[in-house]
Formats: C-alpha cells, sequence, structure tokens
C-alpha cells in the first residue's frame, strides 16, 4: 500500500513539474511574441492608441508576484534576475494596473502615462466630433438657397 502511495505521489509530482514546465514555456513565448511585435514596430514602446493600451506587454515581477516595471525600462539588475528566475507577466496595461504592484512609484509612473494617454485619446475624439459638426454646419450652409 505504501509502496503504491509512494509511485501515485511521485506521479503526481512529475505531472505537477510538467505542468509548471508548461506554464513557464507558454509564459516565455508570450513575453517572445510580444517583444518581437515591439521590435517590427520600430524599436519603439508606444501607448498612443488604444489599441497599444490593450495590447499585452511584458511586465517584470518579484518572487510574490507583484509587479515591478515593463521589461523594457527596467534596470539592468533586475533584468538579470527576471531571466533566471522567469518573473514575468505578459499584461494589457490596464490589466497590469489592477494587479499588486512592489513599487508604488513604479506604478504611479504608469498609471499617470495611462491616464495620459486616455485624456489624449478624448480630446482627439473631441476634435474630430467638432470638426464633423462644422463641417456640417459648412455643408448645411452651403446648401440653404439664398433668401
Amino acid at each position: 500500500m505504501a509502496q503504491r502511495r509512494a509511485a501515485a505521489d511521485a506521479r503526481a509530482n512529475q505531472a505537477i513539474d510538467i505542468l509548471r514546465l508548461t506554464a513557464d514555456s507558454r509564459r516565455h513565448q508570450a513575453a517572445i511574441d510580444v517583444l518581437q511585435r515591439i521590435l517590427l514596430r520600430g524599436r519603439v514602446m508606444r501607448f498612443d492608441t488604444l489599441a497599444q493600451i490593450l495590447e499585452p506587454q511584458p511586465w517584470v515581477t518579484d518572487a510574490q508576484g507583484y509587479l515591478m516595471d515593463h521589461v523594457l525600462t527596467a534596470e539592468t539588475a533586475i533584468l538579470e534576475h527576471v531571466c533566471e528566475a522567469a518573473l514575468f507577466e505578459v499584461l494589457a496595461l490596464p490589466d497590469a494596473l489592477e494587479k499588486p504592484w512592489a513599487d508604488v512609484e513604479q506604478r504611479k509612473k504608469w498609471s499617470e502615462l495611462y491616464a495620459a494617454t486616455l485624456r489624449a485619446l478624448a480630446d482627439r475624439a473631441d476634435d474630430a466630433m467638432r470638426a464633423m459638426r462644422e463641417a456640417a454646419a459648412l455643408r448645411q450652409a452651403l446648401e440653404r438657397p439664398e433668401q
């Protein structure tokens, strides 16, 4: 009975190890995919559009799972540790801001970037709406017969 239990435990531990390695492999592949897209766009990480804000990004985490920074803006010492321990998550910026952060100042920096981008998007949308209203008013004025 004890031998069967030990064999079952060994199989379960092996299955857990395989699942853990598979999850790590998927996280690595997701981060590689994101970084390749950034490189293909011209080596610039941008958050100018809603699509860019919602695009998944690789974020550095600590051993407890707290977010620390974006992979492309993290300090070299942090990145070396991250690469060795596979401490990162792939998240869109809004999702990253909902997670717990190790450093409140880092979160604040990203929150400010997010807020500024949303304000800029809203301003552009307002400008576009204003331009459409003015164009419609001009069309109406030009279409009216002279009285």
